[in-house]
């Protein structure tokens, strides 16, 4: 009931006080008023009570008087002024404890000590207060207490209340920072010595080596006064946990970015390649023409805003670690604080792990079925594979201090493959979905379209090629549509050559195998493959077909065996054999080609002289 009715209230409403919503701390400061007296008539407390009862009585002074203990802070900082505060609130923990201590308990150290167990935790040495505490059926409460560890509610809440609000978690200005740090940890040690003193003293808490009934020897005394406990605990290293509470904040914002901002909002990067493009000419506006370095620009293409945000916190990051790197050998600053600058590098790593381990995890789903989602997480990792191959060099001479090894270990080339890998793996993996889509939508169609060619009219498998072949090219559109303002244009070209590859050699397979083909069939084939390359061609330029065909030829590896093939439907023996010597026929082998001479022509001697010319070829 003391933790439950008047410790925990008073820790929760300080904590909720000093923190607002946006975690900055404000100027809290609350002192308490005590009062001691007497109450002669016990009857008006209770009936079994005897004699008079001794009341303590509190009242929270604000005002004049917190204005004025501002001001004694210093220069009013929030950091040092919050920790003035959470004196205040030690300050009134200590006078319920030394009254409990003094006024109820009557100094017997047997109950101080088992209270102290309850609200504190640790452990003891002596049998009696074990079995004390077991006969009080107190073992339940104390949880972990009995093994040694200091987990009590009321040390936990005041450790917990200690790091919220008296370690800054926002960046501090590098030149006031060893200073700032120095005074907050005095005041800490000063607070938090005085409050653990006072109740090892009294008997709430015992080294874990003594027996609060035995005698100290000197030693253990020294001991005694030197244990650190998990309160002083932040206090002695201070610096240290600002470091680690640091990278919590920064880790916590990397977070909360990737969490709970929209990853389908996207901004522009990269460089337009496609002026390169135009009549042959290089970038005129690119300095990196004259340099050699056009290989290593970043395409023009579409990122996250969640990327974009991540990379600006990882510079952040690594800017306040450059900025923290001066402490770094000094030998007028703390060990702790000068493992501030390798946290904030470490930190600015961990940030992308996280993003490597929060986004596909989050958005899985979507990354595998929806071909945008899929593609900006491409562009994501391909932009931080980027900036990763330089963004260590570009750190490394920044950074300032005595045998400063950061300037020999600054890297994060490491990083690069697994963002390419995990690029690639995103990339291709709906590539390869897409794949299997236009699979099923046109392969079912077309099983029997090869014999269905001997036919000398149309068909029913005929025009169940051309309704294929007409959903084909739509799904793969509008893959363009959702593919050609995310990806760079060279992604976006292979891919779209990919997935076009793949319905030219559905075709393909099918009139390849084809036993026979009549003159009516040779001509539908040649109008079908027509229309599937211009169709094809409107995927790489929807403005200029010639630019389109241009760019499906380089792009798609089966584009001049589909266009042979549907130029020698149109042909006669004479004009087959004019094309072989022009190189025409140069993507189809010796054994296709005569394969589609003998499904086409009827036996004569021009076709045995051809096909015996292939054949010698061969």
């Amino acid at each position: 009931k003391l933790y439950d009715t008047i410790l925990k209230p008073i820790l929760t409403e300080f904590e909720k006080d000093c923190t607002n919503k946006t975690g900055n701390c404000k100027l809290p400061f609350v002192s308490y008023r005590f009062t001691e007296r007497t109450n002669a008539d016990a009857s008006s407390t209770s009936a079994s009570i005897k004699g008079p009862t001794i009341i303590l009585e509190w009242k929270k002074e604000e005002g004049d008087t917190s204005i004025a203990k501002a001001k004694a802070v210093g220069d009013n900082n929030a950091h040092t002024s919050n920790v003035e505060a959470w004196s205040d609130v030690i300050s009134f923990v200590k006078t319920i404890l030394t009254f409990v201590h003094e006024r109820i308990f009557l100094k017997r150290e047997s109950l101080c000590h088992i209270m102290g167990q309850v609200l504190f935790g640790g452990t003891t040495s002596s049998s009696t207060h074990s079995s004390l505490m077991s006969s009080l059926s107190l073992d339940n409460i104390m949880g972990g207490s009995l093994h040694g560890k200091y987990d009590g509610p009321l040390m936990k809440q005041m450790v917990n209340v200690s790091w919220e609000t008296c370690i800054p978690s926002s960046s501090l200005p590098a030149s006031d920072l060893c200073s700032t740090l120095d005074v907050i940890k005095k005041m800490m040690r000063k607070h938090t010595d005085d409050f653990e003193r006072d109740v090892l003293e009294r008997g709430f808490l015992s080294s874990p080596e003594t027996s609060s009934n035995e005698v100290c020897t000197e030693d253990e005394q020294k001991h005694l006064d030197e244990l650190i406990l998990p309160l002083s605990d932040i206090a002695r290293n201070y610096e240290r946990k600002y470091a680690e509470k640091r990278r919590l904040r920064i880790l916590s914002d990397g977070r909360n970015l990737l969490l709970k901002n929209d990853y389908h909002n996207t901004v522009e990067v990269g460089v337009d390649v496609s002026k390169k493009r135009n009549n042959g000419e290089g970038y005129k506006d690119d300095p990196t023409e004259d340099n050699g370095m056009t290989l290593f620009v970043l395409h023009k293409s579409a990122i996250s805003k969640v990327a974009s945000d991540l990379m600006t916190l990882c510079r952040h990051a690594m800017d306040e670690s450059v900025d923290c790197s001066k402490f770094i050998g000094d030998p007028a600053v703390s060990t702790s604080l000068s493992l501030l600058s390798p946290t904030l590098y470490r930190t600015a790593r961990e940030l992308l792990d996280l993003f490597r381990a929060i986004i596909p995890t989050a958005h899985g789903s979507e990354i595998s079925t929806i071909p945008r989602t899929a593609a900006v997480l491409h562009n994501d990792c391909v932009y931080f594979a980027h900036h990763m191959l330089t963004f260590g060099h570009e750190y490394k001479e920044k950074f300032s201090g005595g045998n400063n090894v950061l300037r020999q270990m600054c890297t994060f080339v490491d990083l690069v493959p697994p963002f390419r890998e995990l690029a690639d793996r995103t990339m291709g993996g709906m590539i390869e979905r897409q794949k299997i889509q236009i699979l099923e939508i046109v392969g079912s169609r077309i099983s029997d379209f090869r014999l269905s060619l001997r036919s000398n009219e149309d068909v029913l498998e005929w025009s169940e090629a051309q309704t294929a072949l007409t959903a084909g090219l739509y799904h793969i559109r509008h893959l363009s549509q959702a593919w050609r303002t995310i990806l760079s244009e060279d992604v976006y070209g292979r891919a779209m050559g990919n997935l076009v590859d793949t319905l030219f050699c559905l075709y393909l397979d099918q009139v390849m195998k084809a036993p026979e083909i009549s003159l009516t069939a040779c001509h539908f084939v040649s109008a079908t493959f027509r229309d599937a390359t211009r169709g094809s061609a409107e995927l790489f330029d929807p403005v200029s077909l010639e630019g389109g065909m241009n760019i499906g030829r380089e792009r798609c590896g089966l584009w001049e065996r589909f266009t042979a093939v549907s130029l020698f439907m149109d042909m006669s023996l004479a004009d087959i054999n004019l094309a072989l010597a022009e190189g025409v026929f140069r993507s189809v082998t010796g054994p296709e080609l005569s394969s589609l001479i003998k499904a086409v022509f009827d036996e004569s001697e021009k076709r045995s002289m051809l096909l015996q010319a292939l054949t010698s070829q061969q």
